[in-house]
């Protein structure tokens, strides 16, 4: 069981959802931030763990109990230079679950961080921009791009 679990799982009592939350990232697992009060998450480094369930279950509950406790507005910042295919499914879940909280009323944007020269991270980006009809917004990580804009 990874940190995230131990911490957001095995020790509910010693886990308050309305407090900043903040796990370093590891060689197969991305740097966490979960604040309730700023209405900020992120989630940057390499992703790749090897129980995405256990790792990222957690998150996505943090965003159930977001949806009953949460202020009126949420910024995720998503900035992986990797993830495999079972981050991606968790991403997925991820843009879902923000949707949800725009139809609540909550105005939640995805900053989604890549090198506009990396195709397989911008096609990612905009795969969850057009399920998320204008939730997520391009931040983009090279220079040449960011001067361009």
């Amino acid at each position: 069981m990874t940190s995230i679990s131990r911490q957001l799982v095995e020790e509910p009592a010693n886990f308050n959802s309305a407090a900043l939350f903040e796990l370093d990232a590891t060689n197969s697992t991305p740097k966490i931030v979960l604040d309730h009060k700023k209405g900020k998450v992120v989630i940057s480094g390499s992703s790749s763990p090897l129980a995405p369930s256990n790792f990222f279950g957690p998150v996505l509950d943090w965003f159930a109990d977001y949806k009953k406790h949460g202020k009126k507005t949420l910024d995720v910042y998503i900035i992986l230079d990797y993830f495999n295919t079972y981050t991606s499914k968790f991403l997925i879940q991820l843009n879902r679950e923000a949707r949800l909280l725009r139809q609540k009323g909550i105005k939640t944007k995805i900053h989604w961080f890549c090198d506009s020269e990396d195709s397989d991270m911008y096609e990612f980006g905009e795969l969850m921009k057009n399920l998320n009809k204008g939730g997520v917004e391009f931040c983009f990580t090279n220079e040449e791009a960011v001067s361009a804009k």
